[in-house]
Order: C-alpha cells, then structure tokens, then sequence
C-alpha cells in the first residue's frame, strides 16, 4: 500500500444515527439542548446524515466526534461491521495518513484484523499481509504471518473478490520467485502460484507460468506448454506475450517453424505497443510485406 492508494468510500453513517444519539445528547445542561433540540428538528435524520458524509472526510468526522460525548464513537460507528468498505478505507486513511487523519499505523492494522478474522475481507487481508512482512503497525516483521494472509486472500473463494484473490496469488508466486522481504526463493512454489491466478484468469500470471515452462523453472520444461500459456496470455490481453508466441514460431519451439505465423503475432504485439514486437518486424520485414495488411508498416514509427 503507498500514499497513491486511492480512497473512494466516504464515511457511512447509520441512517438514525443523530436521531438515535440525541437522546442521549439531551442529558446536557439545558442552554446546549436546546441547541442541540433546535438542530436536530430542523431536518429528518436520514438528511442529516446524508449532508454529513456527502461533506466530510475521516477527518472532518474525528473533529465532529469531539463536539459532544455522545458522538465520541463516530467514526467507530461509521466503520461498523455493516459498512466493511468503509472500514476498510479508513484503515487505509489512518496507514498513509490521508483525508484528515493523521498517519497511525497501529490503529490501522487493528481494522485490517477485524476485517480480515471476522469479515474474511480479501483486500484487508492483503494489507494485513503487508504489514506483517514489512512490519509497518507491528514491532517487528513476521513473514511467516505475512505468507499465510496472502495464502489465504488467494483462496479466498468469493466471486466478488476474485480479482483481488488472483493478485495475491500472483504477489505471493512473485515474493517465492525474487526472494522478497528476505523469504528463501523457492522456484516451485513460486510456479505454484503463478499457475493458480493463470488458472484463475489473471493474464500476468499466464504469461509467468508460460515463462517457467520455457525455461523448465520450477516445473518441467515444456515447449507446447508454454507456448499455449502465451497465447492465452496474449488472447487475454497480455501485450508482451504476443512478441513470445512469434518467437515460438520463428524459432520451431513446440510447434512447427512459420515467419509468416511469426509476423503476425510480432505484428498484434506492435500493434500492443511492445517494442520488442516492433524490432521483430523490423528483422522480418521482407515477409511482413506480403503477409500483412498494408498499413503495417506504420507501426514500425513506434
């Protein structure tokens, strides 16, 4: 998570939730009930509400809670079990330090904990993750903690998370791949993972597994699996696997040799604005000529 994350729930407050605490509010000496009474009458609660959150940040609503104690749970209230996103964002507020709120790690992580333990929330488990394998809101690093959240938010299973689950998948193969925040790189797992968000339709992960069967890294070397890896990785939006499916053809690695099937996939790798597509092309461009279209010439401006 960096200060670039983007914050996009605002606070949610409960619909009655004026209503319900002003009661409470009355308790006060009489000069401030009845200014809080004449407040509080004027519009329905829901309004209320509405004209809060449409205006104020994290912040704003800390400031709020200060004004009388019976609001001093505000933002714990907006950040209930009800409003997991809103949770979620103010986890992310209190770990950059944005919309108001100073920057509290600590206090951000126990948000991601419950989020994590008892809402099974992918994406806070993943920042729970990252906390634990750079130690930001705990004492010190734990890896261990760190590996088993990113395990878990890749399984998590739920269709409404799929996305997020594929990327921890694919973060996880990459910390076994490089070594990352000092775990031992163990290719195999590393693979693993890759082939699971692959499975799961991530195409990064598509065009990494392809790239183990290549070179046999982490599974056994394979020619014609990797190559049907890239091409679903290209089909799927991969720009880079393009230039790989080419060099398969070019070079007669699984399949049988063909400059012309070559140029072609060099040529939707251009197109995908991959410059080593382009310098394909350019090596290949007596057969491009006759086999492609005849505006194709213009991508080697790129």
């Amino acid at each position: 998570m960096s200060k670039c994350d983007k914050i996009s729930v605002l606070p949610n407050i409960p619909p009655l939730y004026f209503l319900e605490n002003v009661s409470s509010a009355y308790s006060c000496a009489v000069g401030e009930k009845d200014v809080l009474k004449n407040t509080f009458q004027r519009l329905p609660s829901e309004l209320e509400v509405l004209t809060v959150t449409s205006y104020m940040d994290w912040g704003d609503l800390a400031k709020l809670s200060t004004v009388h104690k019976s609001w001093s749970r505000l933002i714990e209230d907006s950040a209930s079990k009800c409003n997991p996103e809103g949770k979620w964002e103010l986890a992310l507020a209190l770990l950059n330090g944005t919309h108001g709120l100073l920057s509290h790690p600590a206090r951000a992580v126990r948000y991601l904990e419950t989020l994590s333990k008892e809402m099974r929330h992918v994406p806070a488990m993943v920042g729970l993750a990252r906390c634990h394998l750079t130690g930001c809101g705990f004492a010190t690093k734990n890896t261990d903690a760190g590996v088993k959240w990113l395990s878990e938010a890749a399984i998590a299973g739920d269709p409404s998370n799929c996305q997020a689950s594929m990327n921890s998948a694919h973060e996880l193969a990459c910390i076994y791949e490089r070594g990352q925040y000092g775990i031992e790189i163990d290719v195999n797992l590393a693979a693993k993972w890759f082939l699971y968000a692959a499975e799961r339709g991530l195409p990064e992960s598509m065009a990494e597994y392809a790239l183990c069967c290549e070179l046999g890294c982490g599974v056994a070397q394979d020619d014609g699996d990797a190559l049907g890896w890239y091409v679903r990785a290209a089909e799927a939006g991969h720009s880079d696997s393009n230039f790989s499916v080419g060099e398969h053809f070019e070079a007669a690695k699984g399949v049988p040799q063909s400059d012309t099937d070559a140029c072609m996939w060099y040529y939707r790798g251009a197109m995908a604005g991959d410059t080593d597509s382009v310098q394909a092309l350019r090596r290949l461009e007596d057969i491009a000529r006759i086999v492609l279209p005849p505006q194709w010439g213009r991508v080697l401006a790129v």
